[in-house]
């Protein structure tokens, strides 16, 4: 019976990276934010603070994210199926956190 794969490793390994690469990117953004709602006190009526528990989540992605760029991780599919999940999540919040906003 032939194994199913997803693609060659050099491709799946490059795929991993840059889900990585763009989770560490989305993260940066996530702890400036989370630093200025903390230093804020959450805003005049603490309601920023809401918003911590969401950022949480989104840091639990940087350990993951930092293991795809070592050697012995780099061509493991668990890791690179948390890191695109990590990023799904990420971009959703980017989403809620930057254009949702407005909408009333």
């Amino acid at each position: 019976m032939p194994t199913i794969t997803l693609a060659s490793p050099v491709r799946f390994q490059y795929a991993n990276r840059v889900a990585a690469s763009l989770l560490l990117l989305s993260n940066c953004y996530f702890l400036t934010l989370g630093f200025l709602t903390i230093r804020s006190g959450g805003g005049p009526m603490g309601y920023g603070l809401l918003v911590l528990p969401f950022l949480l989540a989104a840091y639990s992605f940087l350990m993951p994210a930092a293991l795809a760029f070592t050697r012995k991780w780099r061509g493991s599919l668990p890791l690179f199926v948390l890191n695109l999940i990590g990023l799904l999540y990420s971009m959703c919040l980017l989403y809620f956190l930057l254009f949702a906003s407005g909408l009333q």
